[in-house]
């Protein structure tokens, strides 16, 4: 898609500048013109990893002042990835290629996902694509709420808790802001900002950023290709009120990484990947069956690496209005539009056929009969326009916050799963699927699916927060009623058994009420606790399957957390006890036909204790610690068939849950002096299980990553130079890091015959160097 694209203008004009070639200063002799950055030190708990919360739920948060330090790419999985309760991973060092997050045993899907209150969790399914996401040059926090959602927060499926993106704000004054990284893997980020200042008396300010972004894949043959806008505008409306407008566009081309099994790990090279030489095509014949699935010297020549792909853009216009109304009475309006289009495309084969309907596939390769099978490009496309709006009025006096309002989205949801050519040497002729299509018997696009589902929530709510005894004691009251409908349209396709048209409709509605309190037994002490239930309406495919499936009860999910924090001058550190009592958890099964569908498959008891510090610097050293322990328990067993049709029940009563370690740690510690920074970490991932059953895991690993800088003194108009190196994977640790898919036994048990679950492995050694600055 993209063209590689470097500003040279970036690094050209830095170094050109003197930046390099400077004589360094210590930090009393030139603070006045570097602002807050870490030339007089970063003065934040662990070094921006932790901050004072006073929240009666769990909740954990990076700030700017570490994010800053951060590989420039990374995507917002790697930036929470030390926070207690996080189990995240990433498929390469960069970000850019996507990756996977569990948050106490819940995965990416249970939890909700906001940039700037919008949420951009997949409006069906409710999966997270973390490298769309905001430029991390733009960001000002990232929180965490650990199992408990916030009563107000967007979402119908965070089963699980949630996470929020905060972007920054224009700054007040002009600036033009240039970052040119360099990496390994011919990996590059070209990035500029353009800050506005204040303008229009005073009242406005805005910022514009574009940035172009790149790596090879570190396995296998393939890139990543990313351009990206940010951009933001704030006006002040008298001394209390404002308003503002963000925009976000992201346009990517990736190519996949391939799935591996355990056997594949244990047998094949560490770079296993798919192929880097394509097969060849067979020559058309007229009357005779050319066949392009059969292998050619063991390759497939489906398995080739340019049919991997993964092409999307998508666009998040978000508003909002805080209009204080008077002392006691303000109101917050936050409207939001998200659109998405793209797909995930690989290569497969057609049996071409005589015949008309749905399911018969006209000639492919031009050679006059329907005997062939031949190798296509198949696009799983997804386009989706969702505009929402919450709408909040808040009301407070000396003993209470009251906030009651409204969530409202209608969510259009369109998947298709068209069939288009390929080329003499392998190469997809369109690779967004859209053109060179193969026709069905009606001539009519084939379509492996072809379905629309209307999604349209009303959800109010209502919170309050009392202050007792001098302000000592605060509870808060909770209480969301989402009211969630699903319209699906399914038009007459050749996959999955649906080549009739129908419709279906479901309503899910559910009753979320939150209860929290929190003592402050010092200045410095706070004890908290809280209980909040949340749901999970069923995926959008659900109305597509048949029986139970379109049946389905919403997941839900009761969390209790319990908790002491201590907020010192130098120190903040916090422990949390939790459990939650998870029920309808919904998986795929089979049928008594055989067929797969989605059932509620049982329950899960979750318990365990989550501890987090971190100290302000002291001679220039800073630490941050988490510890986390999970016990995640399911209490079912999971009923399913086998080949010949005849139920069985698996025994995963008392099994731990998926994807779940019971440990996982973190430890950073950070050095300023002056000019100079650098931040080492380390996170330990304990062992997990990869089928309900338990019969295969993978085990546990310690990776470590290293950053480093230094900020060089101001050159003419050329502020706040900085020069950075980033380093993950700094030991060059070779394991298993994803579990990208689970299976309920790996191995046959009974008459039910094993599924090997597939993984990612961890990426090797990443070195990045990134120069930036300030032009005023």
């Amino acid at each position: 898609m993209f063209k590689r694209k470097i500003i040279p203008v970036l690094i050209t004009g830095l170094l050109g500048s003197g930046v390099i070639w400077t004589s360094t200063t210590h930090a009393d002799e030139n603070t006045s013109n570097v602002g807050q950055i870490d030339v007089q030190g970063d003065t934040s708990y662990g070094s921006g990893l932790i901050v004072p919360e006073e929240s009666s739920k769990a909740r954990s948060e990076v700030s700017k002042s570490y994010l800053e330090k951060q590989l420039p790419t990374a995507s917002p999985y790697q930036n929470i990835s030390m926070l207690p309760g996080v189990n995240a991973s990433s498929q390469d060092a960069t970000g850019l290629f996507g990756g996977n997050l569990t948050i106490r045993g819940f995965n990416s899907s249970q939890i909700g996902f906001t940039i700037d209150g919008a949420p951009v969790n997949d409006s069906g399914n409710f999966a997270v694509y973390p490298q769309e996401y905001v430029d991390t040059e733009n960001l000002d926090q990232i929180f965490v709420t650990q199992g408990s959602t916030d009563t107000d927060a967007p979402h119908i499926g965070a089963s699980g808790g949630n996470i929020g993106i905060v972007s920054t704000n224009p700054t007040d004054f002009a600036r033009v802001m240039a970052e040119q990284t360099a990496g390994d893997l011919r990996m590059y980020k070209s990035f500029v900002r353009l800050d506005t200042g204040m303008f229009a008396n005073g009242a406005t300010k805005a910022f514009l950023s574009f940035s172009q972004a790149g790596a090879d894949k570190w396995r296998g043959g393939g890139n990543a290709d990313r351009a990206h806008i940010d951009a933001k505008v704030v006006t002040k409306i008298g001394d209390a009120s404002q308003v503002s407008f963000g925009l976000m566009y992201n346009n990517a081309v990736n190519n996949f990484f391939k799935r591996e099994t355990l056997t594949d790990y244990q047998t094949q090279n560490y770079f296993y990947d798919y192929a880097t030489t394509f097969p060849g095509r067979l020559t058309a014949v007229n009357g005779t069956a050319q066949n392009e699935s059969t292998s050619v010297n063991g390759v497939s020549r489906a398995d080739y690496y340019k049919l991997q792909v993964n092409p999307f853009k998508n666009t998040l216009l978000t508003a909002k209005g805080n209009f204080q109304l008077n002392d006691a009475w303000r109101l917050d309006v936050e409207p939001y539009f998200w659109h998405g289009y793209g797909n995930g495309s690989f290569g497969t084969t057609l049996q071409e056929a005589s015949g008309t309907g749905v399911t018969k596939v006209q000639d492919l390769n031009g050679d006059g009969d329907t005997l062939d099978k031949i190798l296509m490009y198949r696009s799983s496309i997804t386009k989706t326009n969702r505009p929402g709006a919450t709408a909040k009025l808040n009301w407070q006096n000396d003993m209470h916050k009251l906030a009651f309002g409204i969530w409202f989205e209608r969510a259009e949801h369109i998947q298709t799963q068209p069939f288009s050519k390929v080329d003499a040497n392998g190469n997809p002729l369109d690779i967004w699927g859209e053109s060179y299509l193969a026709l069905d018997g009606n001539g009519n696009i084939y379509q492996g699916r072809n379905q629309k589902t209307i999604t349209t929530v009303t959800q109010p709510f209502v919170t309050d927060t009392l202050s007792l005894m001098s302000d000592k004691l605060k509870l808060t009251l909770g209480l969301r009623m989402p009211h969630t409908v699903r319209d699906g349209t399914n038009y007459a396709s050749a996959g999955y058994g649906l080549t009739t048209y129908f419709t279906a409709s479901r309503t899910y509605d559910a009753t979320l009420p939150s209860v929290g309190a929190t003592y402050q037994l010092s200045p410095k002490q706070l004890v908290f606790a809280n209980i909040t239930k949340n749901f999970r309406a069923p995926a959008n495919y659900t109305l597509y399957e048949s029986g139970n499936a379109q049946n389905l009860e919403p997941e839900t999910a009761v969390n209790f957390d319990v908790g002491y924090r201590f907020q010192g001058d130098m120190l903040t550190s916090s422990a949390t006890m939790f459990y939650t009592d998870f029920k309808n958890r919904q998986a795929s099964s089979k049928d008594a036909t055989g067929s797969s569908i989605t059932y509620n498959v049982g329950n899960v008891r979750d318990f365990g204790v989550e501890l987090e510090t971190g100290t302000r610097p002291v001679n220039g050293f800073s630490v941050y610690g988490s510890l986390t322990y999970t016990s995640s328990i399911m209490t079912s067993d999971f009923a399913t068939y086998d080949a010949a049709h005849n139920p069985v029940i698996l025994p995963t009563s008392g099994k731990t849950f998926v994807d779940t370690p019971t440990w996982l740690a973190g430890l950073g510690l950070s050095y300023t002096k002056g000019r100079f920074f650098s931040d080492f970490k380390t996170r330990y991932t304990g062992m997990r299980y990869s089928s309900l059953i338990n019969d295969e895991q993978i085990p546990g690993f310690i990776t470590a990553d290293l950053s480093m800088g230094y900020h060089f003194k101001d050159v003419s108009f050329l502020k706040n130079p900085l020069l950075r190196f980033n380093i993950a994977n700094l030991f060059n640790k070779h394991y298993l890091n994803s579990i990208e898919s689970t299976t309920t036994n790996a191995q046959t048990y009974s008459t039910v015959t094993g599924t090997a679950p597939t993984y990612m492995p961890g990426a090797p050694r990443f070195a990045s160097i990134t120069l930036s600055a300030d032009f005023k």
